[in-house]
């Protein structure tokens, strides 16, 4: 999450050019190739959790289900993990679970969002389907936001490519938030006119902040059941446009089928449907 022309710029001035932003007042554009090649050493996913204490998985077990405890050779306090150790983050990933007096302010999330909260992304017409990915964040309470659709897709694709490199820029001074390649749905989604509320889950929740990402997963079922409507996102291979740098026609899913010549099961053979989301 960067700011490319001043980190204390209060107007900001941008424009596109070609394909990407240009700052006038500072006479700058973003290097994305250098902020791509500085998230690399971070890790796609966030810290895994410490394991729970025994006894304190908050399970429970159906009373006319037979359970009988298998052995186990090991004590209690073998199993128990060091509570005294400093909660770290995964090997390689660059991330703790605070952040330290010394962090740079976080310019794309400058506050964590309450329980009762959720952000939504406000996409901007734009009828260029080349022209850059540019959103705004809004913050609104559970019980009175406006409508919105929620995406549901896979984080890496097909390929299974977590890596983020691609730009998504984010408010009025187009501050870059680095995404994997399944970004391009969010340019699939963008409205010809007007506006278009919607909620993504790598983008609408602070993934470096350990706090929030773990109040918002905890109200997902209604963040999706609240939703106007979930839209499905299987791939860039799937949604083809017509002709180069155009939208894709808007058309149903048999239709979608027969017209690229897709079998419906090979669909359902796609990386999407492993999830254990969409299974249960």
């Amino acid at each position: 999450m960067t700011r490319w022309h001043s980190a204390t710029c209060r107007a900001p001035d941008i424009k596109v050019r070609g394909r990407g932003p240009y700052c006038k007042t500072y006479g700058v554009e973003p290097d994305v190739q250098k902020l791509i090649a500085a998230k690399k050493n971070d890790s796609p996913f966030p810290p895994c959790p410490r394991d729970e204490l025994p006894g304190r998985f908050n399970f429970s077990w159906p009373s006319t289900v037979p359970y009988s405890s298998p052995p186990d050779s090991r004590t209690t306090a073998q199993l128990r993990p060091n509570a005294s150790a400093p909660y770290t983050a995964c090997a390689n990933s660059g991330r703790g679970q605070t952040r330290g007096n010394s962090s740079p302010p976080n310019l794309i999330y400058p506050s964590r969002l309450k329980v009762d909260e959720l952000r939504l992304i406000v996409l901007l017409a734009s009828a260029d389907y080349t022209y850059p990915m540019h959103v705004d964040l809004e913050t609104h309470r559970d019980y009175c936001c406006p409508e919105y659709e929620a995406m549901s897709y896979s984080w890496g694709g097909e390929n299974g490519d977590s890596s983020s490199c691609c730009p998504l820029f984010v408010g009025p001074h187009w501050d870059v938030l680095l995404l994997t390649k399944n970004w391009d749905m969010l340019r699939f989604l963008r409205p010809w006119g007007g506006s278009r509320m919607v909620w993504v889950d790598s983008i609408c929740i602070n993934q470096d902040d350990v706090p929030e990402r773990e109040a918002q997963v905890a109200k997902i079922a209604r963040i999706y059941s609240e939703c106007r409507q979930a839209v499905v996102y299987l791939g860039a291979d799937i949604v083809k446009p017509t002709a180069p740098g155009q939208y894709p026609p808007r058309q149903q899913l048999e239709d979608s089928v027969e017209r690229y010549e897709v079998d419906f099961f090979t669909i359902l053979k796609r990386r999407y449907f492993s999830r254990v989301w969409i299974i249960q």
